[in-house]
């Protein structure tokens, strides 16, 4: 693809061809726009690394906990309310997550989620994760082809999640369809119908992990799931069920699996259309395999953006914006963006800065979880070269296809064969 044709088409990312396809319409706004403003969803979208990063490392201007009310009433309907009334008559409305907290609750919350995904945790699931990657490679490998995605990015980092849950892995995929309706329900492309279902497969998740927390109360097992159910906050009390259960769907299980899922998927076909790479990757692991890892996150950012609302107006590149103006951080424009990354359309095993994308964000909500991500990834990408001599698209593929959202980039189907 080259990123810097002309782009001619509809610059609303919820427009289905830019969608599908957003580079075109990203080296547009980093040449001429870095401060758009989408009349389709009322946002303005940032696009620059250097203007990302000024705002994520300045939270009292750009504020996360303001999303969740002031956006969102952006695009409130009478409909949507509905959606948070059935939430509270048949399960529980949704708590803002780590994520979209300020401080000081974000801070106080935020240091359960680093005692839970401390350094010596992830180096004590290290075997784990690498068991986990090889039994899944050996159901397929014998076959010599897969759909990659369904065997391999989904559950590989969703087993490893669900252990650290408690959740039985028997119910891996069910659990995964209660995944697929939250990432739907931030698609912005639902219908009022689909809508309604999202929210009740949502509420069917509540109940199910509801029944977990009530299980670990009281009675830790040195899960992550038992840190955030039993570690009291500063004033003595623990999390509420609602806390927990929305730290639960949307830190743990949607940001946890989401993004390892689409970086594998992404990373794969980027070995598949480039072969002298997955060459370079099996004849020196050592030194190649973790350029390449940033290079796949860099490049794709599977989560495509971050929202931060202004407290009080600010200026860049021209543009006034008053408080409450919601701000779009698109993340998959700043980490192509030639000023920080030269030749950024490009996998560079060399690049000196290849960890200096923004994919999982910066500042004080640097994703937490970060270091499983790039372990489980590490794996992923580790067993495949090991194991075979090269990967390439099956030929009933066909051109690969993105699922539709405003946030998340992810491919459906993937179909593979493996070269022993």
């Amino acid at each position: 693809m080259n990123d810097s044709m002309t782009f001619t088409g509809d610059l609303s990312f919820l427009n289905a061809v830019t969608n599908r396809d957003p580079f075109p319409a990203y080296a547009q706004l980093l040449r001429e726009q870095p401060i758009y403003f989408d009349p389709a969803v009322g946002f303005y979208v940032v696009s620059r690394y250097e203007d990302i990063r000024r705002i994520l490392m300045d939270p009292k201007t750009y504020s996360s906990a303001a999303w969740q009310e002031t956006a969102r009433s952006r695009v409130e309907s009478e409909h949507s309310k509905r959606m948070t009334d059935r939430f509270a008559a048949l399960g529980w409305v949704p708590l803002p997550n780590v994520g979209n907290l300020d401080d000081p609750r974000h801070r106080e919350i935020r240091s359960i989620f680093e005692n839970a995904f401390r350094p010596s945790r992830v180096k004590d699931m290290e075997d784990e994760i690498r068991l986990t990657a090889a039994s899944l490679v050996d159901a397929f490998a014998a076959e010599g082809h897969c759909e990659l995605v369904s065997a391999f990015s989904i559950p590989f980092p969703l087993s490893v999640i669900c252990r650290q849950v408690g959740a039985r892995q028997e119910d891996m995929w069910r659990i995964k369809h209660w995944m697929d309706a939250l990432i739907d329900r931030v698609s912005f492309l639902q219908t009022a119908e689909e809508q309604v279902s999202s929210v009740d497969q949502v509420i069917e998740a509540q109940h199910y992990f509801k029944a977990v927390i009530d299980d670990l109360r009281g009675h830790g097992n040195g899960t992550v799931l038992s840190d955030l159910v039993n570690t009291p906050l500063s004033d003595g009390r623990l999390m509420s069920d609602e806390e927990v259960l929305s730290n639960i769907m949307d830190s743990i299980f949607l940001a946890g699996t989401e993004t390892t899922t689409n970086s594998i998927s992404a990373g794969v076909r980027i070995l598949c259309e480039q072969p002298e790479l997955f060459n370079r990757l099996k004849s020196d692991p050592a030194n190649c395999l973790r350029v390449f890892i940033e290079e796949v996150l860099r490049l794709e950012s599977p989560a495509q953006g971050l929202y931060r609302v202004v407290t009080k107006e600010v200026e860049m590149h021209g543009v006034k914006m008053a408080a409450g103006s919601v701000l779009h951080l698109r993340i998959g424009a700043a980490n192509r963006d030639e000023r920080k990354f030269p030749c950024p359309a490009h996998v560079e095993l060399e690049r000196k800065n290849a960890g200096a994308h923004l994919a999982f964000g910066s500042g004080l909500h640097h994703c937490v979880g970060a270091p499983l991500a790039r372990r489980e990834l590490h794996w992923a990408f580790a067993t495949l070269v090991d194991r075979f001599a090269g990967i390439r698209l099956s030929a009933e593929q066909g051109p690969i296809d993105y699922l539709p959202n405003y946030m998340f980039r992810s491919i459906r189907a993937l179909h593979v064969e493996f070269l022993t």
